[in-house]
């Protein structure tokens, strides 16, 4: 019996054997197969994002140096306000008589520069350039930064000095309230610098703003 139970054992353990053998024979090459095919595609893919991006990043090259060479490309703006605000410099000095009012202005809209200075919030073509440069600062009603813009009244004289130590005279022309949001009069059409002063218009409200607009007198 036990001779027997021996030799049946010996039988199983042959078959299972050569079932596993057939087994590895008949799937083995697929799995290579398959496995070469998988690295051939992945190859591929690459091959073919690789070759796509080629010409992306050269029209991309292209279209820059086009720009860069272009004599009649003209900045927006957006370009040169950004081109600005990222220079994290103080742009120049404003000063105003009437309020007594005299203070360097930081480049960008800053939580903590806005304590202590106004900031540029906006430039057509730059300060004392054509065009409109806003300026914004806190109205504290505490004789502090704007808080007596709404003191100031046409003609009265605003002067800027910006970095290269061009100091421009403006008149006041025009004072409003309008929503803090209300940016449509930063084009306003002019062949001369304008400068518009924004500040809320009470220290406990900030949906609406006094704008005071000053024309360089040139």
């Amino acid at each position: 019996m036990k001779q027997k139970s021996l030799i049946m054992g010996a039988i199983i353990s042959i078959i299972l054997i050569i079932i596993v053998s057939i087994v590895l024979i008949i799937v083995g090459p697929k799995i290579k197969v398959n496995n070469q095919v998988i690295v051939e595609n992945t190859v591929a893919n690459q091959n073919v994002i690789e070759e796509d991006d080629e010409p992306i990043i050269a029209t991309i090259e292209r279209e820059v140096e086009e720009i860069e060479e272009d004599p009649e490309y003209v900045p927006t703006p957006a370009d040169i306000t950004q081109d600005i605000q990222g220079q994290d410099i103080n742009i120049g000095t404003l000063r105003i008589p009437k309020i007594n009012f005299n203070s360097e202005v930081y480049c960008k809209q800053n939580v903590d520069k806005m304590e202590v200075m106004p900031c540029m919030l906006y430039t057509n073509q730059g300060p004392n350039k054509p065009g409109v440069t806003v300026f914004i600062g806190h109205n504290r009603e505490n004789g502090t930064l704007f808080s007596n813009n709404n003191l100031l009244e046409e003609n009265d004289e605003i002067y800027f000095t910006d970095l290269s130590g061009d100091t421009k005279r403006y008149v006041v022309y025009s004072k409003f309230v309008t929503a803090n949001d209300d940016v449509s009069f930063y084009n306003t059409p002019s062949e001369v610098p304008i400068l518009a002063m924004q500040c809320c218009l009470t220290a406990n409200t900030s949906d609406q703003v006094i704008i005071v607009m000053a024309k360089a007198d040139e």
